[in-house]
């Protein structure tokens, strides 16, 4: 057995969200907010990168796995 698959120190954590319908009401208004608030003001940058990044943190929200596995090797920690 090679160095590289050598594993010392392994464990799993889960990784639920908990989060309550009001927090993506208060979330979701935030985002339609900056958004409006982005046009008004004519920064439609702005406006873009927080439809972006709310699409990219609702992606990973949604595809995360419920448990994580991490294992401690010789070379680093393999998540």
């Amino acid at each position: 057995m090679s160095e590289e698959n050598t594993v010392l120190y392994t464990w799993n954590f889960e990784d639920k969200k908990d989060r309550s319908a009001l927090w993506y009401i208060i979330a979701l208004s935030f985002v339609i907010g900056m958004i409006i608030w982005g046009f008004i003001t004519k920064q439609y940058g702005m406006s873009f990168l927080f439809m972006l990044l709310a699409g990219i943190v609702f992606y990973i929200e949604n595809n995360a796995e419920d448990e994580i596995s991490v294992e401690v090797t010789p070379l680093g920690m393999r998540i």
